[in-house]
């Protein structure tokens, strides 16, 4: 029993060292750094990427007006939004640099799965989409359509559990913004 416990911390020393000479030197002994040090780049970079989008989010927020006498001004949810992407791009940050200090199993590829590029393509698709429509179609017709766009296209699932979420998801969105809130989002062609 002592003896599996002293291999198990010898072990975990080496994985200390190793990780740290990895970090300061660019390399791990005996390990696949290569691709190792291309995931931890991509997740770094993205993550600062992710950061820097929500701090524009703020930065376009405060622009709009956050505030007012009359209650919550344009700007206050692109703000919130914002905040709370670039915490979520601190939350990749410090995990994948934690992930410096701790050895993986195997190694992990940018795309996961096989068709991890189509549900990309389709999130960033589908976001276009709706910056495009939304002062067309209006805050109700839009949500309802970027659910079900996004619940179809990018993890499948039955026609009747997308419909009843979507339509459930932005009604309650309608619900909050426009009728308790009073946040003043484009109507649409159909006036709703």
């Amino acid at each position: 029993m002592e003896k599996n416990h002293l291999q198990a911390e010898a072990k975990r020393s080496e994985r200390f060292t190793n990780s740290c000479l990895w970090l300061f030197r660019g390399h791990v002994i005996g390990g696949s750094c290569m691709e190792r040090r291309t995931f931890l780049n991509r997740e770094i970079i993205s993550s600062f990427v992710w950061v820097a989008v929500g701090l524009v989010f703020c930065g376009g927020g405060v622009h709009y007006g956050l505030f007012a006498e009359t209650g919550p001004e344009p700007g206050l949810l692109p703000f919130v939004a914002g905040i709370i992407l670039s915490c979520l791009g601190l939350v990749v940050l410090i995990s994948s640099c934690r992930s410096v200090w701790e050895e993986k199993k195997e190694t992990e590829r940018f795309f996961p799965e096989t068709d991890s590029f189509r549900k990309v393509f389709f999130a960033v698709l589908g976001l276009c989409l709706y910056a495009f429509a939304f002062e067309y179609l209006g805050f109700l017709i839009t949500n309802f359509l970027i659910l079900i766009f996004l619940m179809r296209f990018i993890e499948p699932s039955k026609w009747t559990t997308v419909l009843i979420v979507a339509l459930l998801t932005a009604g309650s969105f309608h619900l909050v913004f426009r009728i308790i809130l009073k946040v003043p989002f484009p109507r649409g062609i159909l006036g709703i």
